[in-house]
């Protein structure tokens, strides 16, 4: 399931941005259409998976164990559905955060410890070190400087 997700967040990613650079309009424009929980629910992810998104999208620092209370859910009830779906709930919210500080990064200048700090990490260099693992060693610099050009 979490395959899928990703592979479906890179297709509507990729698509967003071609869109944009075609039609020039800013990619903040479609944020909503852009967060986990948004395309979670558009592939039927299931209304926990949405949820938990929403909520550490919200609340990035949050840790799992208050997303369990403010859903209102026992932690081993969450623990035993995401490990049906093949994710942990700590995955989840990683992948929250990482695609929120992302689009900071390709479309704002803040500085990476500000958006670091804004999304979760401990400072910029986590953050960093967090998106060159994800992008197969492409730096946030780089990212950056692919969409400013």
């Amino acid at each position: 399931m979490h395959e899928r997700l990703l592979e479906s967040y890179q297709s509507v990613t990729s698509a967003r941005l071609l869109g944009n650079i075609r039609n020039s309009r800013s990619w903040s424009d479609h944020v909503a259409d852009a967060r986990v929980s948004a395309v979670a629910r558009i592939l039927g992810a299931g209304q926990l998976v949405v949820e938990l998104c929403q909520f550490f999208e919200m609340f990035p620092h949050a840790k799992v164990q208050d997303a369990c209370l403010r859903l209102g859910a026992h932690p081993r009830t969450v623990e035993r559905r995401m490990r049906e779906l093949g994710i942990t709930a700590v995955m989840l919210k990683r992948v929250c955060m990482l695609t929120s500080a992302t689009h900071d990064i390709l479309w704002t200048q803040r500085d990476f410890d500000d958006i670091a700090k804004r999304h979760g990490y401990t400072d910029g260099a986590h953050l960093c070190k967090t998106v060159s693992m994800a992008t197969g060693g492409i730096t946030p610099s780089m990212c950056r400087s692919f969409v400013m050009t």
